[in-house]
């Protein structure tokens, strides 16, 4: 894994997250909303892929990963209200163990370069630098510290183990040291 990804910048990420619900306004596609789910819950593109209907619960309100790449990839996270309603159509009227985000042809979950490749979609539709689906992950990070977030936090909710492992690949450096400063002053 390449450390230091590049990422977008705030206003660069709303005009994302604009053009993302636009995008599926416009045409439907599932993906366009399990972009904004890397983006806003810090999922792995894995996580979001595999993500079935029956893992949206409390009407929209969380959702549930069971498994993942490590031991900790196990959690249920709040969705952000914004992608409630979104969620939401997504899974109205689908069995429960159909995939939320849509499968490739043959039923199986769709490949991750389908979801690079949306996200390098909405980058150009958006006019902003283009990022992989990982440094969205990462943003996310970066931006849960900046808030203030507890670092035992922002790694479980990304599905670590410890900070060291999200500070080290994921939060950018002068956030955290900015995070770490600012507490240190209260």
């Amino acid at each position: 894994m390449q450390v230091g990804k590049q990422q977008l910048r705030i206003d660069e990420a709303r005009r994302f997250t604009e053009e993302a619900l636009a995008f599926f306004e416009q045409t439907g596609h599932p993906l366009a909303i399990g972009v904004l789910v890397a983006l806003m819950m810090g999922l792995r593109a894995s996580e979001v892929r595999l993500r079935e209907v029956r893992d949206l619960d409390g009407d929209g309100k969380y959702l549930w990963v069971e498994k993942g790449k490590t031991a900790n990839a196990r959690r249920h996270l709040e969705v952000p209200e914004l992608l409630r309603p979104y969620l939401r159509r997504l899974a109205q009227g689908k069995p429960p163990t159909e995939l939320l985000f849509g499968g490739a042809r043959n039923g199986k979950p769709r490949g991750h370069q389908r979801l690079w490749e949306m996200v390098r979609r909405l980058c150009q539709r958006a006019g902003v630098p283009l990022v992989c689906t990982h440094s969205l992950r990462g943003l996310h990070a970066t931006l849960a510290v900046q808030s203030g977030a507890a670092s035992h936090v922002v790694a479980a909710s990304l599905g670590h183990g410890s900070f060291a492992m999200t500070q080290r690949h994921y939060a950018q450096p002068a956030s955290v040291q900015n995070a770490e400063i600012g507490r240190a002053s209260c």
